[in-house]
């Protein structure tokens, strides 16, 4: 590519640029005065910032009003009267200058006057004859209301008009905005063209052709040179296209946005209120504050005991009881213990290598077999001198040896039971020895009862303290992540600002009419140009906001670059949306009531 071809590519960059670059400017301002227009607090506190530039204009056209008419300066120049006869009405939709220096918008739109509030309207009393008591009643309480009416027109006008200032000033900067998104639009066009007269061979003809229709469209048709661009070289075309044509259009925008008044007041201006009123406030709340020490010292202390008490009483203490229920560490509370049931098995192992001792006559060595044995649960020595005993019954309950058999069998079904565990349904004998295994078996049911319940109960005392603590920590969390700072994705602000971009952009693919152009459909340029301006914004949002070297800024990133793909159709970006949509709502908080 020639040197010439690189200055025409860059002039051209840089122009695309210059019109992206005033079409944001002036979206955000719309933007602030949307935010401002929309909120009745925010509207009277614009006004109350600009109440002394108001106060100055009005003094200011007095005085030059004044010395117009060779009036003395004098203190009764300001009355009703004089002010009346020095500005006088020019009709219901001509406001006078006195007016239209408070509010200078009615300047430019003075039909804004015909729109006025429901108290502005008078109501009328239907009125009997005149001598009747009735009639002279009605006619005082009509003068009475139509007297309070017209206070409260004063009271709400200025209220009215500072609204009314405020939307139009959003609608004229989105006027010119979409003027400049008409001009991005047409230049995002000749893209195209340019690039045809880059490949063609001695295109220095196309290449004047395309400085003039750039300089047209930067030119807003209005202030194109009267030069004819073919009576020019490309070189004279590039030379005064950079050094004047291209810096005019930022003039001209700039001198636009001042003359109107369009941009937002400056930052002393709206700091004013707060650097004026501020320290007082603060001196007096500090002073409040050191009055009032000792009765903020004992606030404290009873504050960090009651979250104290809190924490210990209704959150750590009940915490800890269920992990003390659910381990087992505490078994003061339990009817049947570990140390009952090594108890039982001792006393199974003494009656049993008794009665062997006795009626066996076991020796040392037999005795500590058999005791081996009564370890692993077998008592076939003592099983067998039940079932002897059990074939003649009364001899051996006369004897006592079935009587200490049976009992042996007791204590053994009671061991078994409190080592298994097993349910409640299990017979150990037919006799009528079941009660106290009965007794032991309802026992254990009431341990594992009370344990459940024990846990419930801890469950039921500790659901409303860790509830408290989880909104509390998901307002922190919130207000630390999505509060007035970046927080994650930016805040709630933003996240809403981009929605509104998502939006405009699937409406202006759906609502728009493409033209046929060389067999393909395109844009309009205004469409064009406000589709590259939403782009530019998540763009942006992107670069900004998002996590640096994630996947998310990574795939947002690649589906920006698809909708700024100009060799994608109507119908591939409507696609490309649809997947933003499906792919981010859920991330950036869009389908949360964010709006």
């Amino acid at each position: 590519m020639s040197l010439l071809n690189k200055l025409v590519v860059a002039l051209y960059a840089e122009s695309l640029d210059t019109l992206l670059q005033q079409s944001v400017s002036a979206e955000k301002e719309a933007q602030w005065w949307d935010r401002i227009g929309r909120s009745p607090f925010n509207v009277l506190f614009y006004l109350l910032q600009t109440f002394p530039s108001r106060i100055l204009n009005v003094s200011c056209t007095i005085y030059n009003e004044l010395r117009a008419h060779d009036l003395p300066l004098r203190p009764s120049q300001f009355t009703p009267r004089s002010l009346s006869n020095l500005f006088p009405s020019r009709g219901f939709l001509q406001p006078s200058a006195l007016v239209t220096s408070v509010f200078p918008h009615l300047h430019h739109s003075p039909q804004l006057l015909s729109i006025s509030s429901p108290f502005f309207y008078t109501r009328s009393f239907p009125l009997h004859s005149q001598g009747s008591v009735k009639g002279t009643i009605q006619l005082s309480l009509g003068a009475v209301i139509n007297c309070l009416r017209s206070t409260c027109h004063i009271l709400v006008l200025p209220y009215h008009f500072t609204r009314q200032e405020c939307l139009y000033k959003k609608k004229e900067l989105e006027t010119i905005r979409d003027e400049r998104a008409r001009s991005l639009g047409e230049l995002a066009q000749l893209r195209q063209f340019l690039q045809l007269g880059l490949e063609r061979e001695g295109g220095d003809a196309s290449l004047e052709s395309f400085m003039s229709e750039l300089n047209r469209v930067i030119s807003d048709n209005q202030y194109a040179s009267s030069a004819s661009p073919s009576s020019q070289s490309v070189i004279q075309g590039l030379s005064l296209f950079s050094s004047t044509t291209l810096q005019s259009c930022a003039v001209r925008y700039s001198e636009r946005l001042e003359k109107q008044q369009l941009l937002r007041p400056s930052r002393i201006t709206r700091s004013w209120p707060q650097a004026l009123f501020g320290p007082p406030l603060l001196y007096y709340a500090c002073t409040s504050l050191y009055e009032s020490r000792k009765s903020l010292y004992e606030f404290g202390q009873e504050t960090k005991s009651v979250v104290k008490g809190f924490l210990v009483d209704w959150l750590i203490e009940p915490l800890k009881g269920v992990v003390d229920t659910v381990r087992s560490k505490e078994d003061n509370g339990v009817i049947v213990s570990q140390e009952g049931v090594t108890a039982d098995y001792q006393s199974l192992e003494r009656m049993s290598l008794a009665l062997a001792k006795e009626q066996l006559h076991y020796g040392p060595e037999q005795l500590e077999q058999l005791s081996q044995r009564i370890k692993v649960g077998d008592l076939t020595p003592i099983l067998k001198l039940y079932e002897d005993d059990i074939r003649s019954p009364l001899k051996s309950a006369v004897t006592g040896t079935l009587l200490r058999t049976v009992f042996i069998q007791v204590q053994k079904a009671k061991v078994k039971y409190n080592l298994s565990n097993v349910r409640l349904g299990v017979h150990v004998l037919k006799m009528s020895f079941f009660l106290k295994v009965d007794i032991d078996q309802a026992l254990a049911g009431i341990d594992r009862l009370l344990k459940s319940q024990e846990l419930t109960f801890a469950f039921v005392g500790v659901a409303p303290a860790l509830a408290i603590v989880y909104s509390l920590g998901s307002y922190l969390r919130g207000l630390f992540r999505g509060g007035r700072g970046r927080g994650r994705y930016g805040n709630k602000h933003r996240r809403a600002t981009i929605f509104f971009v998502m939006r405009r952009i699937e409406r202006l693919l759906v609502s728009d009419h493409p033209e046929l152009v060389e067999g393909r459909l395109e844009l309009t340029p205004l469409t064009t140009g406000l589709l590259l301006l939403s782009v530019a914004q998540l763009r942006t949002y992107a670069e900004t906001y998002l996590p640096a070297g994630s996947k998310l800024r990574e795939g947002f990133l690649e589906d920006v670059d698809d909708l700024q793909n100009p060799e994608f159709g109507v119908n591939d970006k409507l696609r490309v949306v649809e997947r933003m949509w499906r792919s981010w709502s859920n991330v950036l908080g869009w389908g949360n009531g964010i709006v």
